[in-house]
């Protein structure tokens, strides 16, 4: 067998699996949940990512399996951008920097300004929630476009696709 077929094969294959996961989902709706969860999933606030996507997806009817996948897909990204929005934010709303010194961070400190200190850390990750907010907003409605045209394209392909598709490893 020909290595070109082999490919061809392999790349059909795989066509069959993307088109199960967008099963009787319309481009619109497929584009919509894979911008909404991207962005969802790269909130700064760690838990609370898989109940937003799951809310949003039972709201809006958008596939929750695909949802699913994509915020978990981004969620290194998550990490990567969490101190970038908290520092953003800090800049923004002029919070202060009270954390102390780490010759200072003794466990005896640490009780006496405990309050003082989770508040503190409360104000940054609202203010990275809020600038996360502004920066999902800039950066999922592109998505949204580009996601929306290239799964109108590919969708007037997949239509010779079968039906029922039988999913083989």
């Amino acid at each position: 067998m020909k290595i070109t077929a082999k490919i061809k094969r392999y790349y059909k294959k795989r066509q069959e699996k993307l088109h199960f996961l967008t099963y009787n989902t319309d481009p619109q709706m497929a584009a919509c949940a894979i911008a909404a969860a991207m962005c969802i999933g790269i909130v700064p606030l760690f838990g609370l990512t898989f109940i937003l996507v799951s809310i949003y997806a039972f709201i809006f009817r958008l596939n929750f399996f695909i949802m699913q996948m994509v915020h978990l897909l981004v969620s290194p990204i998550q990490l990567i951008l969490l101190i970038p929005f908290i520092k953003t934010g800090q800049l923004i709303f002029q919070i202060e920097s009270k954390i102390p010194p780490v010759k200072e961070l003794q466990f005896n400190y640490l009780l006496q300004n405990i309050d003082s200190l989770s508040l503190h850390v409360i104000r940054l990750l609202l203010a990275g929630t809020l600038v996360w907010l502004i920066f999902s907003i800039l950066a999922g409605l592109p998505a949204y476009f580009i996601l929306f045209n290239y799964f109108r394209r590919t969708g007037k392909q997949n239509q010779d696709v079968p039906q029922k598709v039988m999913l083989r490893s």
